[in-house]
C-alpha cells in the first residue's frame, strides 16, 4: 500500500504492520500537508491519494487522521455507526424472530399505555433497531488504564470496526516515551494496520521505523 503526497512526488510505501515517520521541515509546507489531507479525509479531491498495487483506495475511506492521541473516543459518533451497522445486520441475519418479538412485546405496551388515559394517542411502530441500541446506550466499554492503551484500543476497533486500514498521527512522538512507543510498533505489527507519523520537525529515529525528510528546499531524503 502507498500514501502519494502530489505535489512533491512523494511515495510512501507501506508494508502491514509498518510504522512511516515523514519529518517536514517547512513549516509552511507541513501545514500545507496536514490541511490538505484532512481535506481529503473529508471527500474532498484534494493532493493526497492511497493505492494498493494499480486500484486506487477512497482516503475517505480508508485513511483517518488523528490529530491528538491523548483524547480519543471510543464512542465518538462515526464508531458507534459502524457498531450499530454490524450489530443491526446480525440482527436480521440469525436474530430477526428474537428481535421481532420484543416489538411486539413493546407496541402491546404501548397499545395498553395509550388505553390508560383519556386522549387519543399515536406511536410509530416502525422503529429500526438502532432505535433499541440507542435507548439501552449500547456502547463500547472503556477500561483503558493509560493513554497508550486506550490509543491501541481505539485503533484495534477503527481496524475491526470501522476498516480504517491507514492512520496517520500528528507529531505523535512528542506524546510517547521511548518504552510506551516500543509497545505501540508492535501493537501495529500485531494488528497488520498501517501507520504513519508526521511531523514538523526530525526525531531521533527509532527501531520498527521506515524515515523520510522533507528539507526547507522540499527536497525528499529516504533515512
Amino acid at each position: 500500500m502507498t500514501l502519494n503526497y502530489l505535489p512533491l512526488d512523494l511515495e510512501l510505501q507501506s508494508s502491514e504492520g509498518q510504522v512511516l515517520v515523514l519529518s517536514v521541515e517547512n513549516p509552511q509546507h507541513f501545514t500545507n500537508m496536514v490541511f490538505e489531507l484532512e481535506k481529503s479525509g473529508d471527500g474532498a479531491e484534494a493532493t493526497w491519494m492511497l493505492t494498493d498495487g494499480s486500484s486506487e483506495i477512497k482516503v475517505s475511506k480508508s485513511v483517518e487522521l488523528i490529530w491528538n492521541p491523548l483524547f480519543l473516543d471510543l464512542n465518538e459518533k462515526k464508531l458507534l455507526t459502524a457498531l450499530y451497522k454490524e450489530l443491526g445486520e446480525q440482527v436480521n441475519e440469525s436474530l430477526f424472530s428474537e428481535y421481532s418479538a420484543i416489538c411486539s412485546e413493546q407496541v402491546a405496551f404501548l397499545d395498553k399505555l395509550a388505553l390508560s388515559v383519556p386522549y387519543p394517542l399515536t406511536f410509530n411502530v416502525d422503529v429500526d433497531v438502532t432505535g433499541l441500541f440507542k435507548n439501552y446506550s449500547l456502547r463500547f466499554e472503556d477500561d483503558a488504564e493509560s493513554q497508550m492503551e486506550r490509543l491501541m484500543n481505539y485503533l484495534r476497533l477503527a481496524h475491526q470496526v470501522k476498516k480504517t486500514r491507514f492512520f496517520v498521527f500528528l507529531n505523535l512522538k512528542q506524546f510517547f516515551s521511548r518504552e510506551d512507543l516500543h509497545e505501540f510498533y508492535k501493537f501495529v505489527e500485531y494488528e497488520k494496520v498501517h501507520v504513519l507519523v508526521l511531523e514538523g520537525y526530525q526525531s531521533k529515529p527509532l527501531p520498527g521505523e521506515k524515515n523520510w525528510i522533507v528539507d526547507r528546499d522540499l527536497c525528499v531524503i529516504e533515512i
